[in-house]
């Protein structure tokens, strides 16, 4: 996929900023991710993976977010994600295309990264993306540190509020982010493409980089869940700091800064574009 430069999906004032989850085939965190986003403003809807596969490029009229959440699709046989990016890439890998090519975004969440890898989402970095088996082979759930070293539609306004470092939950047996080459993967972190990166090294991925943005930043795969972070009462230390003068969670602050992008462009220079 190629991305136009400048791409921007605008709505008029009137019209909700539409988010919709993909659900399905052993997705499992869809109800989560549905409410965050709402939170964040957006008009969520959750709909099933084979619904989308028969309405086709009618079941993204309208909508400007599409989101792929965590879970287990297809009981992640033949490794996680491979199935999923097989059936989205035989009846909708087009539609995705040009979803994105028109300024639509797209947020892959653990399961849904794994997926977006597969589909070869990623390859505009110059090589193949692959998340393999953790180091040490064993499922990690846990929460932990990230810090933000790169750019995206869904860090942006994260970024511009002083926001360096987050918390954030990691569910995975197959987490390990690989470059198959290292002069790309090179690139893509000084070009900004690694958007989160572990404080620790909790799963062995090539200098902890748990997040990658593409076309533009309208495009990121992340292997922590934001939509487990929607409310403050749900981080383990007590600490649940958050954007806007801590009240919005740091996990709903990222779909908000989504929100905020869309909602903003639908202006220039202060008048709504007609």
């Amino acid at each position: 996929m190629k991305a136009e430069p400048g791409a921007r999906r605008t709505t008029s004032a009137r019209v909700p900023i539409r988010a919709l989850v993909v659900a399905g085939d052993g997705l499992n965190c869809e109800k989560e991710t549905a409410a965050a986003c709402a939170d964040a403003g957006f008009r969520a809807s959750i709909l099933h993976l084979n619904d989308m596969l028969l309405e086709g490029e009618r079941a993204l009229q309208g909508v400007s977010l599409v989101v792929i959440p965590g879970g287990f699709s297809f009981g992640d046989e033949l490794g996680s994600g491979k199935i999923l990016a097989l059936k989205l890439g035989h009846g909708l890998k087009g539609v995705i295309e040009r979803f994105v090519r028109s300024g639509g975004a797209l947020l892959g969440i653990c399961n849904g990264f794994q997926a977006l890898a597969n589909l070869g989402v990623f390859n505009e970095l110059g090589c193949d993306v692959v998340l393999t088996q953790n180091r040490g082979g064993r499922f990690i759930d846990r929460w932990v540190g990230l810090e933000l070293t790169g750019a995206s539609i869904f860090t942006d306004r994260l970024r511009a509020a002083g926001v360096t470092r987050l918390e954030l939950p990691i569910r995975h047996g197959e987490g390990r982010l690989v470059f198959t080459e290292e002069r790309a993967a090179a690139e893509a972190f000084e070009a900004g493409r690694c958007v989160l990166r572990y404080e620790d090294d909790v799963n062995g991925s090539w200098n902890r980089v748990a997040a990658l943005s593409a076309f533009e930043g309208r495009v990121m795969g992340l292997m922590p869940h934001p939509e487990a972070f929607w409310s403050g009462e749900l981080h383990p230390w007590g600490s649940g700091r958050g954007a806007e003068g801590g009240q919005i969670p740091l996990g709903v602050a990222m779909f908000r800064s989504a929100y905020d992008y869309f909602r903003e462009g639908k202006r220039e220079g202060g008048k709504e574009r007609r």
